[in-house]
């Protein structure tokens, strides 16, 4: 059984799924539950149920309001190895930091795979939680993100690392 709700911000709806309370999915503002049972369960094998989760929205009440980084219990249930390693070093991105797409590839021990580093960055399931916002191009540009340039420059800029003006 996968739990959904969607949170509330001024910014739209957040979609954030959970599955036995650990989060499998964040979509980006505005994404459709449609969407994202298409993305997470396109074969359809599990049971969908609407059902608010206090203690996901009260830490995203707190990291929009800046007031923690978000940290919360997660799981995969879709993606390949190499695309889950590559989740998981996103996790290590400190908050308030950026890096850039080629550092996360040679900190995965693949420095030739940036173009593989990029596109399993772009498929990242949870995003906020697993900070794909905070890889930038390997100029200090922006690059992409699934939720728009807008969104990530906001999330940034929470974080206290925004483009420089």
């Amino acid at each position: 059984m996968l739990s959904y709700f969607l949170y509330d911000h001024a910014l739209g709806q957040l979609l954030v799924v959970a599955h036995q309370g650990r989060l499998v999915y964040i979509g980006a503002f505005g994404e459709s539950l449609a969407d994202c049972q298409a993305d997470l369960d396109p074969k359809g094998r599990y049971q969908w149920q609407e059902q608010e989760l206090p203690e996901i929205c009260l830490a995203l009440d707190q990291y929009f309001s800046g007031q923690a980084p978000l940290a919360l219990a997660y799981d995969f249930i879709k993606g390949t190895d190499f695309q889950q390693a590559v989740w998981r070093a996103l996790a290590q991105i400190p908050y308030g930091q950026t890096c850039s797409y080629k550092e996360l590839a040679q900190a995965l021990g693949r420095p030739k795979a940036v173009r593989a580093v990029a596109n399993a960055v772009g498929q990242n399931p949870l995003s906020i939680l697993l900070p794909c916002h905070r890889v930038l191009a390997h100029d200090g540009s922006l690059g992409g993100y699934r939720g728009g340039l807008d969104m990530k420059t906001y999330l940034l800029n929470l974080e206290g690392t925004g483009p420089k003006k």
